[in-house]
């Protein structure tokens, strides 16, 4: 008998007439450099199962890549995001696995079954970014707004916009805002307030945005020694509530209480106003007063 093989204890050099004329040492070296029973079996002219079976009598198999549970949360949650997108490629290189290997996974956790509950739904706040990119990208192509697309896609509002708003705030707005039919009065609200916003940045104002009017402004405007509380109303029109709420803001932090609006008369200029007191909801004219940023 042939002396055990040099680094693997036990193993023997010796031909085994039952293995095609390839010896121990040949098997073991060659796996050893591929680290791969394909490849050994390639380079070795034997069947990949054959190699296989004499690796794991040798004692020198790799162990097992276990999917992890970690991995396995992970699929359920983003699998159906990307198979969706027809990005599973991009999933399985993020994730290090082979695209048949996830299917088969997947398959296993009744993924793939169109009658299962998705379980993902519910885990937003575990989902990465590149899986947030994936949906932002389907809601940008696709032209819908979002209640629209959400009612589709099974998504729940609040759930998709909280994500989007987390990974991709500014694009998320402007996707919302681009997404909206062209009739929709979000969509000119919107227009107009970046309109605004752009007005005072050339102004030299540095500024805040509210998003989907969660607050009563709709901009903060910032420049040395001038705090701006922005309302943007098109038609100048603001009821006692709303104009008394932006002026007693304004008044407890020592900011000017603004509401632009877009003139009529002058071929749609932006107009500024002052908020000077609060309203008492008689029919009194508005006490505003004109306003300049650009000189403050």
């Amino acid at each position: 008998m042939s002396p055990a093989v040099k680094g693997w204890p036990g193993l023997v050099g010796a031909q085994n007439p039952q293995w095609s004329g390839v010896s121990d040492e040949r098997i073991v070296e060659s796996y050893r450099r591929t680290g791969s029973v394909h490849k050994t079996a390639a380079e070795l002219g034997l069947n990949h199962a054959s190699v296989h079976e004499r690796v794991v009598r040798l004692g020198i198999a790799k162990s097992i890549n276990v999917f992890t549970d970690a991995e396995r949360e992970r699929l359920q949650r983003e699998y159906l995001i990307f198979r969706g997108a027809g990005r599973l490629g991009d999933l399985s290189r993020e994730m290090g696995r082979t695209v048949p290997f996830l299917c088969r996974q997947a398959r296993e956790l009744g993924l793939t079954d169109q009658r299962a509950a998705k379980a993902w739904k519910g885990t937003w706040k575990y989902m990465t970014e590149s899986a947030a990119r994936v949906l932002l990208t389907r809601f940008q192509r696709q032209r819908k707004s979002a209640s629209v697309f959400c009612k589709r896609a099974g998504f729940e509002m609040g759930s998709f916009g909280s994500t989007m708003r987390r990974f991709f705030p500014d694009e998320w707005d402007l996707a919302v805002e681009t997404n909206q039919p062209k009739q929709s009065l979000y969509r000119f609200g919107r227009a107009f307030e970046y309109r605004v916003r752009d007005a005072l940045r050339g102004f030299g104002y540095f500024v805040l945005r509210s998003p989907q009017s969660k607050s009563p402004l709709d901009l903060i405007a910032i420049k040395r020694g001038v705090v701006l509380f922005v309302q943007c109303k098109r038609h100048g029109v603001l009821n006692p509530g709303e104009w008394n709420q932006i002026f007693d803001l304004a008044q407890s932090v020592g900011a000017i209480p603004i509401m632009v609006e877009i003139s009529e008369q002058h071929r749609g200029e932006i107009l500024y106003w002052r908020l000077l007191e609060r309203k008492d909801g008689t029919k009194k004219a508005q006490p505003r007063g004109a306003y300049l940023p650009e000189h403050a």
